[in-house]
């Protein structure tokens, strides 16, 4: 006992003496003043013991880091007021690495804090830690592998920030294997599948224009949207879509600029097999239909009264005009 505690002791004396060049430079620099230079040191002194003690509170550790992100706001408003321009590399990131190291050392310790887990993730993106973002998804993921919120962060990720659809894809196949159930998982891998494929026609037809071949040449199946179909199809098999639930499918199809009409007559007629009775692919049917073929959207209504056993169900969520009823 007496050994561990000598250890971290000596740790801790370690990490004060690291931080001293830093503080020293900032007050060099008129930063800061030499009283709040000593109080810089006491209180990450402090806030050492506490994190390294026996029992140990996330509290200290939640306000070590807010303790260190309002010294590095000061910091970085006092030097832009004084016009420093010698700032050394050491200043200007090692409280950063600091703030990295109060949040992984916290995490370490509370593993499945979500909340926790995804600030350190809205961080490492503030400061544009990349490589920390992406083990801090990794570590995140592996121990909290049935939150929707994190699969659907991290394949956001990949796809829009690293432009990487085969990294989101696969994150989504993995995510689905631990929560195949997970309505707004499928909806959101349905909605990647679609705006890629919705991008790459939009680059096909730019250089169409432009006469210059383009450079990916994926499949005509691939462009029409196989790949999403197959998604939806899975989703059906695995999910229970609902009047609440089937309209985040129709929404991303109905919001693309290249008005994707087989593709949303897909999802309808291959919900509808699945589920012939629901009133609400009915109506949604026909409500879509109205603007393009009246005398369709009429046909499918008729057909609807004869599916649906009760037309008083029926009825009841037909809030389209009243010529159809």
């Amino acid at each position: 006992e007496f050994r561990k505690k000598s250890k971290w002791l000596k740790l801790i004396q370690s990490h004060i003496e690291e931080m001293l060049p830093e503080v020293y430079e900032l007050q060099q620099l008129g930063v800061l003043s030499p009283v709040e230079g000593k109080s810089v040191i006491k209180t990450r002194t402090d806030f050492e013991y506490k994190m390294r003690r026996r029992i140990s509170k996330k509290q200290d550790f939640l306000r070590f880091i807010d303790y260190e992100l309002k010294l590095e706001k000061l910091k970085e408003t006092r030097i832009l007021q004084l016009g420093v321009n010698d700032v050394s590399e050491g200043v200007r990131y090692r409280s950063l690495q600091r703030i990295h190291f109060i949040f992984q050392k916290c995490l370490r310790k509370y593993k499945n804090d979500v909340p926790l887990w995804i600030r350190y993730i809205k961080y490492c993106k503030q400061v544009s830690s990349t490589r920390s973002l992406g083990l801090a998804y990794v570590e995140a993921l592996k121990h909290n592998p049935s939150c929707i919120q994190l699969w659907i962060m991290s394949a956001k990720n990949e796809m829009e920030v690293n432009k990487n659809v085969s990294a989101a894809r696969s994150i989504f196949l993995q995510a689905l294997k631990f929560n195949k159930d997970s309505v707004e998982l499928w909806t959101e891998y349905f909605r990647l599948e679609v705006l890629h494929v919705e991008k790459l026609l939009k680059r096909r037809q730019i250089m169409t224009a432009c006469d210059k071949p383009s450079a990916e040449t994926p499949s005509d199946d691939f462009m029409n949207f196989k790949t999403a179909k197959i998604v939806f199809k899975n989703a059906l098999s695995c999910v229970d879509l609902t009047s609440q639930t089937l309209p985040g499918f129709i929404n991303i199809v109905g919001k693309l600029e290249s008005n994707q009409v087989d593709l949303m007559m897909f999802l309808f007629e291959t919900a509808l097999k699945q589920f012939p009775g629901c009133p609400f692919l009915w109506v949604s049917l026909a409500e879509y239909l109205i603007t393009k073929d009246v005398a369709k959207a009429k046909s499918i209504l008729e057909t609807a009264f004869s599916t649906i056993q009760t037309f008083e169900c029926f009825k009841r969520h037909c809030l389209i005009h009243d010529c159809f009823l």
